[in-house]
């Protein structure tokens, strides 16, 4: 057996062992005693490190029958290792079984994308292809109910773009506009307007071939339409990848998908199953799930500047970029001292500077200090703001706001968000008026007609 087999072999073995986050000793034992029957030493495991998913599928799926009957047998045996077969396990094995299975080299693939920001749910099968399918769509269409209803089912979602875009048009235009302007406080009217009709008019090509490549890195090359279901998530040299089945549509869509149900219903060994609440029942406007993914991949576009929004009182929430909910993982301390920042760059000074000397730099300390205890108090309801004048107590805290920008996906301009050190040593961030929002009166403002940083 060649090595890349052996290593492929151990790559989704051991994935499956660790997709419920828990290891038993049964487990591990079963894991070493495929290794021993099939010669997988420590460098072919080692290997695996740096191996994605997609990869060892596709490898074993070019192995004979036989060889890969056994691999879907070990899996079997392994997922019920500890006395069930949970949901992520359930999901694993549905995909091998659509790669794996058969006498004849299986057409369904995995494909293995880096999780940088933005993700999409589990739980979700979406309908994608290369360019518009007349038949498979007319199909859909009309049986759209009946192929949402089968998948709720099994606690799935049906994503089906056109359904969406169908949505977005009956919406109440002005309301859509609002929420873009709440959301993304930085676009212009122009790039609002421009984001509308793309929700508008959105198709499940350009979905696929821009939004899904642009903002997952995933890339499908199937020139036919397919379903993608997400069955989880593994480690390639130690980053996060989302792992897709990629499952090519047959003639009969409507049997194909209850009969994947059903198999997914039958390998988990629980009679319990979730079912979904339809996302796409009601009228009202939909701002969740899938939605909401969309929602960012469209408005929260690469190039287009972030905002920061200052929420006071909202604790270790006080600072977030584009939209209330995607915080900056900033305690109140930190979140003070970024805000004084922020608010000392826009005006004259451009910055804080530490590095002044004379009876000059003291009375500079002393005016930075109460500014800071001002935004501290404001920000958090209490007075206790600690002496940032003091390099003992400051460099921490300028370390992890430092930390916090750099660690945080969703901040794309990170160059704008970062302190940095001017020429003359002094600190500051490249953000504008523009882009700096306050929640007031349960709405966002402009920082410059809010009251944080007015006296």
């Amino acid at each position: 057996m060649k090595d890349i087999v052996r290593q492929s072999l151990y790559k989704i073995c051991s994935t499956l062992v660790k997709a419920d986050r828990v290891i038993t000793v049964e487990e591990a034992e079963k894991l070493q005693k495929i290794c021993e029957d099939y010669e997988i030493n420590l460098m072919d495991r080692a290997a695996t490190l740096g191996m994605t998913l997609s990869e060892a599928f596709h490898t074993l799926a070019q192995q004979k029958p036989k060889l890969r009957r056994e691999v879907l047998h070990h899996l079997q045996n392994l997922s019920l290792s500890d006395g069930s077969c949970c949901k992520e396990e359930a999901l694993l094995l549905l995909a091998a079984e659509y790669c794996l299975g058969g006498e004849e080299e299986p057409e369904h693939t995995v494909v293995s994308s880096p999780c940088e920001g933005l993700e999409l749910e589990d739980s979700q099968v979406i309908y994608l292809e290369n360019q518009y399918d007349a038949d498979t769509n007319d199909f859909i269409q009309t049986h759209y109910r009946r192929i949402s209803d089968a998948l709720h089912v099994g606690g799935f979602d049906f994503i089906y773009i056109p359904k969406i875009a169908q949505q977005y048009q009956q919406t109440d235009a002005k309301l859509v506009q609002n929420l873009i302007g709440y959301l993304a406080p930085s676009l212009s009217q122009q790039d609002s307007i421009q984001v509308q009709e793309t929700l508008n008019n959105l198709s499940t090509a350009y979905f696929k071939n821009e939004l899904l490549y642009q903002k997952f890195g995933v890339r499908i090359n199937a020139p036919e339409p397919i379903f993608l279901i997400k069955v989880g998530n593994s480690f390639v040299s130690g980053i996060r990848h989302a792992d897709f089945l990629c499952l090519r549509t047959s003639y009969d869509l409507m049997e194909q998908l209850e009969t994947l149900i059903d198999r997914f219903i039958a390998l988990q060994n629980s009679p319990m199953v979730t079912i979904q609440k339809s996302i796409d029942k009601g009228e009202d406007f939909i701002y969740t799930g899938f939605y909401k993914t969309l929602f960012d991949m469209v408005t929260l576009r690469r190039g287009l500047r972030n905002a920061l929004i200052i929420q006071p009182y909202s604790h270790a929430h006080i600072l977030s970029v584009n939209s209330p909910e995607n915080r900056i993982d900033m305690g109140p301390k930190e979140a003070a001292f970024y805000v004084l920042l922020a608010a000392e760059s826009l005006n004259d000074s451009k910055g804080i500077n530490f590095n002044l000397e004379g009876k000059i730099y003291l009375k500079y300390l002393d005016y930075i200090q109460k500014r800071y205890a001002t935004i501290y108090s404001r920000l958090t309801g209490k007075d206790n703001a600690p002496d940032i004048t003091d390099w003992k107590i400051r460099n921490p805290i300028v370390s992890k706001v430092k930390k916090a920008i750099r660690e945080n996906e969703l901040i794309t301009d990170q160059e704008t968000f970062l302190p940095q050190e001017r020429g003359d040593e002094a600190l500051s961030v490249s953000l504008e008026t523009t882009q700096i929002f306050v929640w007031q009166d349960r709405k966002l403002v402009n920082v410059k007609d809010s009251e944080l940083l007015n006296p």
